[in-house]
């Protein structure tokens, strides 16, 4: 559905500032209508006023927009399956409409859209423990499409069902069991506890779907069955909690004579404070409003990394084809916890013109670099491989880009923080790595020694300009390894940026190659390089160093797996180590 809105508005940025807004009035027209049906239009004025000016709604609830989407369906199903539960019929109009409903939760959000299923299965049992001719007529063709439905899912889609059984942990987050509670408006928090005495006090069959969507969440809440308890705290029923709470205040004596034209006075006074409350300077908006910010729950990139995408877009435009920016890091949110969708920041405030690799990745058109968690990943949308730079402008960002001294010696900063590569000549800015390095060497007669491959492996190798490994498989899928000891080569150092090296390789396509940084007791970092298999002509290549740790050895771990490359002998030339 989201992609549906892409198409209309081909900007991500435009597009999420339309769809809360959009979706959160689609939600709350719902929950006037549901609360109409059930109560009525007093009631569900409150219901709808208080939703709106909740915190889990107004600050939570539009932060994730699958779960929104999915959930701004939910009012309009309790509705249809409200009148279901008087049906005559084994199948009507309402059995369609609650069928497709309930297919465009599942869509928008599976593990919301499982929730509400929990909802609507509890919420029969009690019309089966009545009456269950009752039952069968309002809820057989509904049970029956699920029967189809659900592993129809589970043949096309495993992964939903077993993601879903990984993401249940129960009292996995005690800690967070009631996370941004203390949040929520005061007053709202007061009255929806009113609301849920309320519900519990008058349940019967006709509102029995709330209080089976307020008593589900609660239990799901209580024993905190995901980990992250606030995205529970979400599909909460709080503003209806307090629109009912409301409700019930009118009915009580006191309260009930501030009746002035069939308007509670009392009730119109509190429905002011709330909204006053949450809107101006107070005790409860410091909280609400201005307290909004939560520093555990940040999921965009920092303000300076904003700034420097807001500062290339307003230079160079949006989506501009004759500029290339480089992405050469994860950038983390601005609480530095947890993930942010850094690629998407990317696409809605500079474009799609991104490449996610380091500077020697870009010169030599290689593959894209992943930094981040797989899911984050699958948002990426700029070059799956370094464009050709002819009549290319090639941006850094220091929040962006580890910049080491090679960058700042080829670049030129146009803006704060922002770098402009001056040449694309790969021997010259070569060059400049070798004259700023920390340091370089291609003397490898001390320090380089094979340490896997013995019986597996023909070898022979020459150390005159860098290593010339030549090596034969003797069987196939076995493991071969050339191991450099740098505290020969190069010295141990501390706080580096990156390692670079020459290579260049005639191997089997079929072959995995991986390259290893360790510490004298640990790998530190493990990379797939098998990729350079695919290339004929000599790489430089370019890799992350730990800035903490020395590397002490780097290790290239090649197996052969294809049975047709044993007894044929190949190739494979290293030189000029660099650290930077």
């Amino acid at each position: 559905m989201v992609w549906s809105f892409y198409a209309l508005f081909r900007d991500p940025l435009l597009l999420f500032v339309f769809m809360p807004i959009f979706f959160g009035g689609i939600f709350i027209f719902g929950i006037y209508l549901l609360m109409e049906k059930l109560f009525d239009a007093r009631t569900a004025f409150y219901c709808a006023v208080m939703f709106s000016f909740s915190f889990v709604y107004f600050r939570l609830y539009l932060d994730l927009v699958a779960n929104f989407i999915a959930w701004a369906f939910v009012p309009y199903a309790f509705y249809a399956i409200s009148e279901l539960k008087k049906t005559k019929k084994y199948f009507s109009q309402w059995h369609a409409l609650s069928m497709f409903l309930l297919f465009m939760i599942l869509l928008s959000h599976v593990w919301g859209g499982m929730i509400f299923l929990a909802i609507i299965i509890l919420d029969s049992l009690f019309i089966l423990l009545r009456n269950y001719k009752q039952f069968l007529r309002s809820y057989l063709i509904l049970y029956m499409s699920l029967i189809v439905v659900l592993p129809a899912m589970l043949c096309f889609n495993p992964y939903v069902y077993t993601s879903l059984l990984k993401a249940w942990h129960p009292f996995v987050s005690l800690d967070y069991q009631f996370q941004y509670v203390n949040r929520e408006n005061l007053i709202i928090l007061f009255l929806g506890v009113l609301g849920a005495w309320y519900i519990i006090k008058n349940f019967n069959s006709r509102n029995s779907i709330i209080f089976t969507w307020y008593a589900f969440v609660s239990f799901l809440l209580i024993i905190c069955a995901y980990r992250y308890p606030y995205r529970l705290l979400l599909l909460f029923p709080t503003g209806i909690l307090a629109g009912l709470g409301l409700q019930y205040l009118e009915t009580m004596k006191p309260i009930a004579r501030f009746s002035f034209k069939n308007i509670n006075i009392f009730s119109l006074l509190i429905v002011v404070l709330t909204i006053a409350s949450s809107l101006i300077p107070s005790p409860i908006a410091y909280k609400y409003y201005q307290g909004s910010y939560l520093a555990d729950h940040v999921a965009t990139p920092s303000k300076e990394a904003l700034d420097q995408l807001l500062w290339i877009r307003s230079h160079f435009g949006w989506n501009n084809s004759s500029v290339l920016f480089i992405i050469g890091k994860e950038v983390k949110p601005a609480n530095n916890c947890g993930y942010s969708n850094f690629y998407y920041w990317t696409a809605a405030l500079v474009g799609t013109n991104y490449f996610s690799g380091y500077l020697f990745d870009v010169l030599q058109g290689l593959p894209r670099r992943r930094f981040s968690a797989k899911f984050v990943e699958g948002y990426y949308g700029g070059y799956l491989v370094a464009p050709d730079l002819s009549n290319l402008t090639v941006l850094f960002a220091s929040e962006w880009y580890s910049l080491s001294a090679l960058e700042l010696a080829v670049c030129d900063e146009i803006g704060p923080g922002i770098y402009k590569l001056r040449t694309t000549n790969i021997s010259e800015i070569f060059t400049v790595a070798k004259s700023v390095a920390r340091a370089y060497s291609s003397n490898f007669t001390c320090g380089f020694s094979v340490v896997a491959g013995w019986g597996n492996y023909y070898w022979s190798y020459n150390l005159s300009d860098g290593v010339v490994f030549y090596f034969s498989p003797a069987k196939a899928g076995e493991w071969l390894c050339l191991e450099f000891d740098l505290l020969d080569i190069l010295g141990l150092h501390w706080g580096v940026h990156y390692l670079l090296f020459n290579i260049s390789a005639c191997l089997p396509k079929d072959i995995t190659l991986l390259l290893q940084f360790s510490s004298s007791d640990r790998v530190l970092e493990e990379f797939d390089i098998s990729y350079i298999a695919n290339y004929s002509r000599p790489l430089i290549l370019q890799f992350p160093a730990p800035s903490n740790v020395p590397i002490r050895f780097v290790r290239f771990c090649i197996r052969v797996d294809f049975a047709d490359a044993v007894g044929k002998w190949y190739c494979i030339q290293i030189s000029d180590f660099v650290l930077l």
